[in-house]
């Protein structure tokens, strides 16, 4: 959405000096074993992965996220079969900790932007975003809002009605 001349440097710098990324960032580690990809299905939905986030702090009562089950079951101990959904994971458990790292017990509320974030971010392996392989077009820009962002109730007003007719649709 934004450009200005010196954005990578900017964006570099502002990374390393972010609390919340400091505090949220993951170690990454080889996992044991060969990491191998799926095939790539022929058409959508073809192929779905299934899978299992535990050990979450209670939120509204869930402490598990239920995300895509391959048709070659895997155990996290063995997870040779399918490298994506590993990946996968850790970056939904990285987002989900950046979101909430101040308020742990709330990431049930942030699922439904971390699967828009899923969606419509750019993945390398398949040259575009899952929105785009779906839907054959380029995800529409919305940035949700948020009514503690601002103190003006009319403003809010609007912007709370507008979010109801996106999430109506």
């Amino acid at each position: 959405m934004f450009y200005w001349k010196g954005l990578a440097k900017d964006v570099t710098n502002f990374i390393q000096q972010c609390e919340t990324c400091l505090q949220c960032k993951y170690e990454p580690r080889a996992v044991a074993g060969l990491l191998q990809p799926l095939p790539v299905p022929e058409g959508v939905w073809q192929s779905i992965a299934m899978d299992f986030i535990e050990k979450l702090p209670k939120s509204h009562g869930k402490d598990t996220i239920w995300l895509g089950i391959s048709q070659s079951l895997t155990t996290a101990y063995h997870p040779q079969p399918d490298g994506q959904s590993e990946v996968l994971n850790r970056c939904l458990e990285h987002y989900l900790r950046a979101m909430t790292w101040q308020r742990p017990k709330e990431w049930v509320n942030w699922l439904p932007l971390a699967e828009w974030w899923y969606n419509t971010t750019y993945h390398s392996a398949i040259q575009a975003t899952p929105y785009e392989i779906v839907y054959g077009q380029a995800p529409p820009l919305h940035l949700p809002y948020y009514p503690q962002s601002t103190k003006v109730e009319a403003v809010d007003r609007s912007f709370i009605v507008r979010e109801e007719m996106i999430q109506k649709l």
